[in-house]
């Protein structure tokens, strides 16, 4: 067969086919032209069959049509609305399987929370016991012994000391030390300073039958009639009077403490020598620098030298003349400006060439003798530190202010007075690192001890309390300022929840420090410096065990 019949016969294969798709199409038609199409439940849509029987009733036709199109808008919609109505179940499946997981995860942490707690539960329990087992043995303390002075024939003729004049039995170590301060009425600024002072302390109480100790504030020469005050009981057990004033008190002889400046009666160890402070209070920012260490003038004294002296004076005053011929070294015996002073007495020069003198001095001489006023000996002390240089004392006479819990060594230097033909040779060999060393605790002693009245006043008080053994109370607690804010919130790390396929070893709760656990130790180790008014819960010096110390039982 050739290529042409090949294409001619070609479209006559297709032809049985074609008839038999014509003929479908026909059936098709005639079928739905003669029978109703039903549309359930819609009235409205229902196809009169007759109207096609007449092909030339174009409105019928139109009807039926327009008919078609609502049937097709009706269904179109209510297609949309079951694809809303499934869209928004769908919403609602995705959300409720997001809740599920959210309560799974919680499920999870708490149920690793709960472990926490009973783990904390059983660690409180063993705790428990093991303070039951070791201080349930220890008694509470029994009622104090009365006062005993009487019965070991103690008279208010004697020199006093805590043993003989001091009832203990108003002091319980659990009591708080309560003290009781006597009404006080003065437009004195100096008074009203140690009222306010005394007053703000946390051992002040209204209530004077518990009290421990009674205070009485006084100045100068006072006249005291010590026994109109309410609980004196005739011998002032337990009363301290305190003195501001710079003369000396002169008060009936009973078993009171004294405590001033100017000392012409003192009993060591039981009265106290006050510092001298101004009644204002002095800013640290105002003070002059330790450093430069080294300055133009390496010893120096500023002061009227007694006219009337002993041969022993007059061979120290003129071994410090010999010193004098040095440059670095600076004795003016003379006062410039007119001083009113007792003839055998040293006297303060009130020019201002002594401040200037000690700001550039390293140290500063201060006789500790007994021609020296106590008040004056004070307050050099007081000019030589708030001026930045070192005390250096000359003698042995007086006992130096707080000495009962103030490490004045590490602050100033002290001579007997047969060395002080050597004071230059041993000065000049001490190191610049222990000069700062002086300096700076000079400065902390200043800043802590005689910068204000109320400084000074609450060491008075836990001198007292020392003395007596007496522990401070716990420091108060204290809210820490909030570092974060909105703006800035605290990252925190989420750790990952353990799903049990992991063994960390054995699960421990986290405990707090040891806290409160030498509250009747810590005292006998008094801080010497600003906040011994406190017991703090453990400090980094507290002393340790060793680590075997535990599996060799207990005291």
């Amino acid at each position: 067969m050739t290529r042409q019949q090949r294409i001619f016969l070609r479209p006559l294969r297709c032809l049985p086919f074609f008839l038999f798709g014509t003929c479908i199409v026909i059936i098709c038609i005639f079928t739905l032209t003669s029978k109703r199409l039903p549309v359930k439940d819609d009235p409205s849509v229902e196809i009169d069959i007759n109207a096609f029987n007449d092909l030339a009733n174009k409105d019928a036709f139109l009807r039926h049509a327009d008919d078609m199109h609502r049937l097709r808008k009706s269904i179109i919609n209510e297609l949309s609305q079951l694809e809303q109505k499934r869209n928004k179940l769908k919403a609602t499946v995705q959300t409720l399987e997001d809740s599920h997981k959210d309560l799974s995860t919680q499920l999870k942490d708490m149920e690793h929370e709960l472990s926490q707690i009973k783990v904390d539960v059983k660690n409180m329990i063993l705790t428990k016991k093991e303070i039951f087992s070791e201080y349930s043995s220890v008694p509470l303390p029994l009622p104090m012994l009365s006062d005993l002075s009487a019965s070991t024939g103690t008279h208010m003729n004697l020199n006093c000391d805590l043993n003989s004049c001091f009832d203990y039995s108003r002091c319980s170590v659990i009591s708080g030390f309560p003290i009781y301060l006597y009404p006080t009425y003065t437009d004195d600024n100096l008074l009203i300073a140690w009222k306010s002072a005394i007053e703000n302390s946390n051992h002040i109480t209204n209530k004077p039958e518990s009290a421990c100790m009674y205070f009485l504030l006084v100045k100068d020469d006072t006249k005291i009639n010590t026994q109109s005050l309410e609980y004196w009981k005739g011998d002032g057990r337990n009363h301290i009077i305190i003195n501001v004033g710079l003369s000396s008190l002169t008060s009936p002889k009973s078993r009171a403490m004294v405590a001033q400046t100017n000392r012409t009666k003192f009993d060591r160890g039981f009265d106290i020598f006050l510092p001298y402070v101004d009644v204002l209070p002095v800013d640290y920012k105002v003070l002059p620098l330790l450093l430069p260490l080294r300055k133009k003038i390496l010893l120096s004294f500023y002061g009227q030298s007694p006219t009337i002296l002993s041969e022993g004076e007059k061979e120290i005053l003129g071994a410090i003349n010999k010193l004098n011929s040095s440059d670095i070294i600076s004795f003016i015996t003379q006062c410039t400006a007119k001083s009113v002073c007792l003839p055998d007495q040293w006297c303060l020069c009130s020019d201002h060439h002594a401040v200037e003198s000690e700001r550039s001095s390293i140290f500063v001489m201060i006789p500790n003798c007994a021609n020296m006023p106590s008040y004056q000996f004070t307050y050099r002390i007081y000019r030589a530190l708030i001026n930045g240089a070192i005390p250096v004392l000359l003698g042995d006479f007086y006992q130096l202010p707080f000495s009962d819990f103030i490490s004045w060594e590490k602050a100033i230097v002290s001579f007997p007075l047969q060395r002080v033909t050597e004071l230059e040779y041993i000065l000049r060999n001490i190191l610049e690192s222990d000069i700062m060393s002086y300096k700076k605790h000079g400065r902390i002693i200043f800043n802590d001890y005689f910068s204000s009245v109320e400084k000074a006043a609450h060491a008075l008080i836990n001198t007292l309390r020392y003395r007596i053994n007496m522990p401070p109370p716990p420091v108060p607690e204290a809210v820490s300022t909030l570092v974060y804010d909105e703006h800035h919130p605290m990252q925190t790390f989420q750790s990952r929840v353990d799903n049990g396929n992991e063994i960390l070893g054995p699960i421990e709760a986290p405990f707090p420090s040891p806290s409160y656990q030498r509250n009747f130790t810590s005292f006998l180790q008094f801080s010497h410096w600003s906040h011994s008014s406190y017991i703090f819960p453990y400090t980094p010096w507290d002393p340790g065990l060793p680590t075997d110390a535990k599996y060799h039982g207990k005291l």
